[in-house]
């Protein structure tokens, strides 16, 4: 996709379906028993891959790819990091997935699951106990939050628990939950687009997407968004969530103010500004926070001697994955901040 938008850009025609045609051939090679992926010629050094996310799994192959022993280590019981407990089953099917991990696993990495990398110093105790090299991936599974609260709060769901939820088991619950109710998204990403459709999906009555900017600015790519809106996601631009209505801990509704375009911020988009006295509530049942992840708080702690900068980010060469401990790596989404699957 990322290689077809640049040839949208160049203005030369219609760029070539590349992803569709992969997306085949991939799936033509498992019915065909083909092996695409070949185990290189064994070495004796062993890596430890914390993390069996996107980063982590690509790592693993070409690692065994060149004859290197891996060893991915994963914190949920079962393997895939975000595109088993992130991505709902409409964008990705479990089973291709399990199939994608079937090559891994011929490659002869090993998967330790319900292994999380906690504790003071777990990445320098793996390289003392006898691996030669860690690379780390753990993603970002903090959720950002617009406000917290001391005691749980009936309705108040972040996009890690509800996607997470789904995909674990939870689908029945969501389903009672959710069934005849109005839900709030909050957020303008791809993920705030998941949340939205897979709460469509569960028999919500009204689903509604709270942006704080335009539709133009809004990080999902068009055809999500265009997708969303058809399969019936009302869209509230231009208005910032403030804060929630709360009675005997549920939540019955979310503090709303609108929003106008000002001046360019940071990132080059026009920053959304308060329209003073524009305060309003939008009543709701379920409210879904999609404002984006972070690094646990602890997260540090587990790597004392890498260095990361204020947001808990690993800093590591962008190129080689090297931290500023011999011996240790990183990459994904724990060096960029939160990225697509893809990226």
């Amino acid at each position: 996709r990322l290689c077809e938008e640049k040839c949208c850009a160049s203005g030369i025609d219609r760029p070539i379906q590349i992803g569709k045609i992969q997306r085949f051939l991939v799936e033509h090679s498992w019915e065909r028993d083909f092996t695409v992926l070949e185990r290189g010629v064994p070495r004796p050094e062993k890596i430890a891959v914390i993390g069996s996310g996107p980063a982590g799994l690509s790592c693993a192959a070409e690692l065994a790819k060149s004859g290197f022993q891996v060893t991915v280590m994963e914190a949920r019981p079962e393997p895939g990091g975000v595109l088993r407990y992130g991505v709902p089953t409409h964008r990705l099917d479990k089973a291709f997935l399990d199939n994608e991990l079937g090559e891994i696993r011929s490659l002869g990495v090993g998967f330790m699951c319900n292994s999380p990398l906690d504790g003071k110093r777990g990445a320098e105790k793996l390289l003392e106990e006898g691996f030669d090299a860690v690379f780390l991936a753990p993603g970002l599974w903090d959720a950002t939050r617009l406000k917290t609260y001391k005691e749980d709060v009936a309705g108040l769901l972040t996009s890690v628990e509800f996607l997470a939820g789904m995909r674990d088991g939870g689908m029945n619950a969501f389903k009672k939950q959710f069934s005849g109710k109005i839900i709030a998204v909050i957020g303008g990403g791809s993920v705030a687009m998941d949340c939205a459709q897979s709460a469509v999906r569960l028999g919500a009555r009204d689903v509604y997407l709270v942006y704080r900017r335009s539709w133009s600015q809004m990080p999902a790519e068009e055809d999500e968004r265009v997708e969303s809106m058809n399969e019936g996601v009302n869209f509230l631009l231009l208005n910032q969530p403030v804060d929630y209505v709360v009675e005997e801990s549920c939540i019955t509704g979310i503090k709303l103010i609108r929003t106008r375009l000002g001046d360019p911020d940071a990132s080059g988009r026009r920053a959304p500004v308060n329209v003073e006295g524009s305060g309003w509530v939008l009543p709701t049942d379920v409210a879904i926070e999609a404002i984006g992840n972070r690094a646990p708080q602890e997260s540090p702690g587990w790597y004392p001697d890498v260095a990361v900068d204020e947001k808990r980010l690993v800093k590591a060469d962008h190129e080689t994955c090297e931290t500023s401990v011999k011996g240790i790596f990183a990459g994904g989404d724990v060096i960029t901040g939160p990225a697509t699957v893809i990226e």
